[in-house]
């Protein structure tokens, strides 16, 4: 009983106290012990990773139009400063990001959108605003502005769905997992070559996905209220931890993060109502570990996160929440 109490206690203090993920609580499980929070990322890939030089681009839109969530404004004033921080943005200030980006995509006729980050927010920002932002302009994160420019200028960035590029000048898709599947590279010429001639966005972010035809709600930039989804990395003590959560009405899900296949799953996820939550819980690999996790290897109150990150998972699963869709069926459709 006492292990159960301070784990929750440690998760409702942490999704007050910490913005080291987006949506707050981070929590990291080992048994009896609770320890630091971590950011999950991974660094970017020096290089191409594969793929073949399709050639560069032969023209560039007009304008981009840049916003700044960390770092120096540029000299010449064409930035608009959202905040600085060095972190990564918490719920809150995405939310504020897409807004902002929004009201510029649907006032501006001009080209694309150029966003100044840190590093550690490449994941979720783009993760995010891949998910709220429907439009086929080009939106490039980067900490480098003379990068980030470039990429957003080209003409062949649009249709491809929110990228980033940092200093290493690799281009990744920011609806597919973190630094792994490279969609283009920057030259030292300061053009852009792309290894995919068609502009193309993952499944889950297709016109015809459901998350495009059902849920089009999801692109309000408007963050209803404080969304907690932890994300807590267990060590075979997940069935536990999960009911003894369940009643709890300050969480609106969970994020289960776990590499370990579960046995005798069919007894363990219905053996009684009191076990089962009464929010979301996403199951999910460990960071790095680029591979499907089907819902044949998990209980059955949870939900797969097929080939998302815990990151990616909690953030989706937050804007679900956000907009009041919480039943499991509607959740499961979401994810890939």
């Amino acid at each position: 009983m006492s292990i159960i109490y301070r784990l929750i206690t440690v998760l409702l203090f942490w999704s007050a106290a910490t913005n080291a993920s987006p949506f707050y609580p981070y929590a990291k499980r080992q048994i009896d012990n609770a320890t630091s929070p971590t950011n999950g990322t991974s660094s970017p890939t020096n290089g191409t990773s594969g793929g073949s030089n399709n050639g560069s681009s032969s023209s560039t839109s007009s304008s981009v139009e840049i916003f700044v969530t960390s770092g120096n404004l540029p000299s010449n004033g064409s930035a608009k400063a959202l905040f600085n921080t060095t972190g990564t943005l918490n719920i809150t200030q995405l939310y504020k990001v897409s807004e902002a980006v929004n009201q510029s995509l649907q006032s501006s006729s001009g080209g694309g959108i150029v966003i100044l980050a840190d590093k550690s927010s490449f994941e979720s920002l783009s993760f995010f605003l891949s998910i709220v932002l429907n439009t086929e302009k080009a939106v490039v994160i980067t900490n480098d502005i003379e990068i980030g420019t470039t990429v957003a200028m080209d003409s062949n960035s649009t249709g491809r769905g929110v990228l980033y590029v940092g200093k290493s000048k690799v281009i990744f898709a920011g609806d597919l997992p973190p630094f792994g599947v490279p969609v283009g590279v920057v030259g030292d010429n300061l053009e852009a070559y792309w290894f995919y001639d068609e502009p193309q966005k993952s499944g889950m972010f297709s016109m015809n996905s459901t998350l495009r035809t059902t849920y089009s709600n999801f692109t309000n930039p408007t963050l209803n209220s404080e969304v907690a989804v932890p994300i807590v990395y267990e060590q075979g003590i997940a069935s536990i931890l999960s009911s003894s959560l369940g009643n709890s009405s300050s969480i609106g899900g969970l994020v289960i993060v776990s590499d370990k296949v579960v046995s005798n799953v069919t007894t363990q996820s219905t053996s009684s109502s009191s076990s089962t939550p009464t929010f979301p819980v996403i199951w999910v690999n460990p960071p790095g570990k680029i591979s499907w996790l089907s819902e044949a290897n998990i209980p059955g109150y949870a939900i797969a996160g097929g080939y998302l990150t815990p990151v990616q998972a909690q953030i989706l699963l937050g804007v679900a929440v956000n907009n009041n869709v919480t039943s499991p069926e509607s959740i499961r459709a979401l994810f890939p």
